[in-house]
């Protein structure tokens, strides 16, 4: 069971690549690379997250992390922010430049992957979606580090119109 599970999250992150690559490979000419990418995207489903935190979500170090966020900074496509809370915290955040490149390049890996899965059936993509909570679930009361981990806070949505998000 934990083998079938391993390869199957392997394969997941196997098809985000894929697919990303692959969305974003002529219409859009690389405008954003698979790293930037998952930054953004990570930024738009937990917003104001502090470097410290994001840096644990993808699982990078927070040196690595830095480099990359100072050059979207440059690009104005991330913005740094204090915490009003906790002004030693620094919280990153997408700028309106960040959420127009970010949705470009959704609509173009949305659409290949409508193209992809148009054979899912609706009641498996549900079964999936099922299935990913019940892991996320088991990671939030398992966390693997002395911090403890970001999962997925936020559910897969699938909408009723037959449309997936």
């Amino acid at each position: 069971m934990q083998e079938d599970l391993f390869q199957m999250l392997t394969l997941l992150a196997s098809f985000h690549r894929n697919l990303h690559a692959e969305a974003v490979q002529n219409p859009m000419k690389k405008e954003i690379n698979y790293q930037r990418f998952t930054i953004l995207s990570c930024l738009n489903l937990f917003p104001e997250h502090s470097m410290k935190e994001l840096s644990r979500l993808l699982g990078v170090s927070s040196s690595s992390l830095s480099i990359i966020i100072d050059s979207l900074k440059k690009e104005d496509v991330v913005a740094r922010k204090t915490d009003p809370g906790d002004r030693r915290r620094v919280m990153l955040e997408l700028t309106p430049k960040g959420n127009e490149l970010l949705e470009r390049c959704k609509k173009q890996v949305i659409r290949k992957l409508k193209n992809w899965t148009g054979r899912i059936k609706r009641e498996d993509l549900r079964e999936l979606e099922k299935a990913i909570s019940v892991v996320n679930e088991i990671f939030l009361e398992n966390p693997v580090s002395p911090e403890g981990s970001i999962a997925l806070r936020r559910p897969v949505l699938i909408k009723d119109k037959g449309t997936t998000k």
